[in-house]
């Protein structure tokens, strides 16, 4: 009983280990399906996400970059140097801290955070047993 004590210990204290970021990656796309999860290596401790609008007359266009990063300073994004000088341009940015916080379904707890409850649960349980 005791080496099923210290076995469920010891798999929630690996399990406790923060896992990396991961962020929704995709690159000046109109379709945010296309965005996958990627996940993020120091010194990128931010996920970012930045949306331009393009309005010329009865067109818009619209271009989606979401990644990792390390800061959060808006940067203007390449796409800028086609601007005409009758076009309408919005432009929004989002950096978070949570993963896939830049879009993405991330909903309730993340596999690493359930696991952790779930190991934390069973130990207590054991232990009061014992």
């Amino acid at each position: 009983m005791r080496g099923a004590l210290l076995l469920l210990w010891s798999a929630l204290a690996c399990a406790s280990k923060e896992g990396h970021l991961q962020c929704a990656h995709c690159l000046a796309t109109n379709n945010t399906a296309t965005c996958k999860p990627v996940t993020c290596t120091p010194p990128s401790i931010l996920c970012y996400s930045h949306e331009v609008v393009f309005k010329f007359g009865s067109e818009q266009h619209t271009l989606i970059t979401r990644s990792c990063t390390s800061t959060c300073v808006f940067r203007s994004p390449p796409e800028w140097d086609l601007l005409t000088p009758n076009m309408i341009v919005l432009a929004k940015a989002l950096c978070c801290s949570k993963s896939m916080c830049n879009g993405g379904a991330s909903g309730g707890l993340s596999a690493p955070a359930w696991h952790r409850g779930l190991l934390l649960g069973m130990g207590l349980g054991l232990h009061h047993l014992l």
